[in-house]
């Protein structure tokens, strides 16, 4: 994770990222090796994006 949130991508990066890997997955037509990389990946950005999304509606006064 980066070191402040001036170097951290935008919740939209994250996701338009996401979407990219799901893409992949979902075409399926690389080999399985770099699936499974691209698998982590997008739950990695998954698991930030869901963090920063928490964050985000916290610092607004929205419950979880």
């Amino acid at each position: 994770m980066a070191d402040s949130p001036a170097d951290e991508p935008s919740v939209d990066d994250l996701l338009d990222r996401l979407d990219k890997v799901t893409a992949r997955l979902a075409e399926a037509k690389e080999p399985i090796e770099d699936l499974v990389v691209a698998y982590k990946e997008g739950l990695r950005l998954l698991q930030e994006a869901e963090g920063r999304l928490e964050r985000l509606g916290r610092e607004a006064g929205i419950p979880a």
